[in-house]
């Protein structure tokens, strides 16, 4: 018994030493030649992107800035699999040339911040410009040029903030020189007939971000954007007055978008071409009206009506086609024949003969209020048609020489039709032309 507890007192003697060597030992005195660094911790500043838009291969001479104004889509149609690229510039990056990075920030990391507003996966890559964009006006036709991948990553399925590192040498070029920087591309890897849609600068919530980690210079107070609690779409109303305009009439479209949180915009289009426009001036924004007046044409007038709130649900539209009530006739057709080398001829049936060489001049005339639309004139089952823009009378002529051998009828009439998409035609004429008689 007394060895066992003499061991026992040994051992926790030994533990007790080596367990409490840190608190006995002396305290380290500094070198007072010696300089000791400081641990200097990142801290980011976000560049706001100043221009985003995308171009679609599947309207390449149209803008898609009006029509799609709040996104970036990036991908391929889901019915023809048109290619569809984003392009985003970020500029005026450092504090002398009017941006947010402190002068004397070393950049340790930089990563382009985009919000995804679906839950598709694929992987995005990133490209400089090789030339400048402006938002408002590039089309697919005139998209810049583009150099090699400078950032790729598989995003994943979530909608939210996503992040792609690109390199700190192209920052750094961008601010050493403002002029090489045109922008970047935004592409993707995938084949199937996806797109993602990601926030554009127009929404201040969503706008793509250029995140910058940088030591060496002090923190810069930011506003970190906020994504804003709102996950039911607007609604939209419109009117339209009067409701069947008369041609020549002035109309007028009128579109109210409400929302329970806060909208972004109401616009009316046309195609591609914006209209009218109506924007949000404040965060808390639930009502906006948008009118557009124009003159009645027939046969119709057709609109796009869209309209966006700060939320995560991408904005709705509507295509609406207003009537145009015309006169409801028909135009009037007369059709003449001016014989130019024989003035009269005995007897009458034998007007034409085979090859005779003769020239006749038939002219076609059409009126209608409503204006017309096509005139056309039928020569031997031949149709010329000539089109119109809405003109209130309108005429055509045609020269026909009888050098056909094996025509045995010369036939003409005329028709035409008017904006209210009414058909008016001349009854036919016909003349046999008499065949030459062979002896022998």
């Amino acid at each position: 018994m007394k060895s066992s507890k003499l061991l026992s007192a040994i051992v926790l003697t030994v533990i007790f030493i080596i367990g409490g060597l840190n608190i006995f030992a002396a305290p380290v005195t500094p070198d007072p030649g010696k300089v000791i660094e400081p641990i200097e911790i990142a801290t980011s500043v976000i560049i706001p992107c100043t221009q985003g838009v995308y171009v679609d291969a599947g309207a390449p001479t149209s803008n898609m800035n009006a029509f799609d104004y709040n996104y970036i889509r990036v991908g391929k149609g889901t019915e023809f699999l048109y290619e569809r690229e984003g392009l985003l510039l970020f500029d005026n990056i450092a504090e002398s040339q009017g941006g947010l990075l402190p002068e004397g920030a070393e950049i340790t990391k930089a990563v382009v911040r985009l919000y995804k507003n679906d839950e598709e996966t694929g992987t995005i890559n990133i490209r400089q410009l090789t030339s400048d964009f402006t938002e408002s006006t590039v089309t697919w036709q005139t998209k810049p040029g583009v150099g090699g991948i400078i950032g790729s990553k598989d995003l994943a399925d979530y909608d939210g903030w996503h992040e792609i590192e690109i390199p700190v040498s192209v920052v750094n070029n961008w601010i050493a020189s403002p002029s090489s920087n045109h922008g970047i591309s935004l592409t993707h890897s995938w084949s199937g007939g996806f797109e993602m849609s990601f926030g554009s600068d127009e929404n201040k919530a969503y706008r793509p971000g250029l995140r910058l980690n940088y030591t060496g210079a002090d923190e810069v107070e930011t506003e970190e954007p906020s994504v804003p609690s709102d996950s039911v779409a607007c609604s939209m109303s419109y009117t339209v007055s009067p409701e069947s305009p008369a041609p020549g009439e002035l109309v007028t479209i009128t579109v109210t978008a409400t929302d329970n949180v806060a909208l972004s915009h109401v616009s009316i289009m046309r195609g591609y071409t914006e209209l009218a426009r109506n924007e949000a001036t404040t965060d808390d924004t639930t009502s906006l009206t948008v009118a557009y007046s124009e003159i009645a044409e027939l046969p119709s007038m057709s609109y796009t009506l869209m309209a966006d709130d700060i939320g995560a649900p991408e904005g709705i539209r509507e295509d609406i086609t207003v009537p145009v009530a015309g006169s409801g006739s028909g135009p009037a057709v007369d059709v003449d024949i001016e014989w130019l080398d024989v003035t009269e001829v005995l007897p009458e049936e034998f007007r034409l003969i085979t090859e005779d060489g003769q020239r006749a001049r038939i002219t076609a005339t059409a009126t209608d209020a409503d204006g017309i639309e096509t005139l056309s004139i039928s020569i031997n089952g031949l149709i010329h048609d000539f089109d119109f823009t809405g003109q209130t009378s309108v005429s055509r002529s045609i020269l026909w020489e009888n050098t056909d051998a094996s025509d045995t009828t010369f036939s003409y009439f005329a028709a035409a039709r008017d904006r209210e998409n009414i058909y008016s035609s001349t009854d036919p004429v016909y003349i046999d032309i008499a065949q030459r008689m062979i002896f022998g």
